[in-house]
């Protein structure tokens, strides 16, 4: 199975299936994530920066405020049923509560829920609130070439 991305990628699938022998099939189909392995990589690279830059927190619990904070809003707005699920089951919790529940994989869901304009959103908001603590949190086309020398 090879995943089409870009348009080298098609030229090339294209080209591969021209030279295959008839009668052969094949199987197209949606990708199920649009976000890139790189950019969730970058995200929790992130929370880890941001715990040592502050000292506030695990990357646990950076995570925790960023989906809280962030993710949440971001979630409560595009998505009726995400909005009523928070509000019924988080809403009510106290902010540790609410904290700790955002911290924990599988607990409450919120940024692997978002396809990539939300999470791309999700990302600037995170870079923003850091960066006005002094963090830099960059995304790879932000990184000078001379930091790869």
């Amino acid at each position: 199975m090879t995943a089409i991305k870009t348009e080298p990628d098609r030229a090339k699938e294209l080209t591969r299936m021209a030279k295959r022998k008839l009668p052969f099939e094949s199987i197209i189909r949606a990708l199920k994530n649009d976000r890139s392995a790189q950019l969730n990589a970058m995200l929790y690279s992130w929370y880890h920066a941001a715990a040592r830059a502050t000292g506030e927190d695990t990357p646990a619990g950076i995570r925790g405020f960023c989906k809280l904070h962030f993710g949440v809003p971001i979630m409560r707005a595009q998505d009726p049923q995400f909005n009523l699920d928070y509000t019924n089951a988080v809403i009510g919790l106290p902010y540790e509560s609410k904290i700790k529940l955002m911290s924990v994989d599988g607990w409450f869901p919120v940024s692997s829920l978002m396809k990539t304009g939300p999470f791309i959103e999700y990302l600037k908001d995170i870079q923003s609130h850091y960066a006005e603590q002094g963090v830099q949190l960059l995304f790879p086309d932000e990184i000078p070439a001379e930091a790869y020398s």
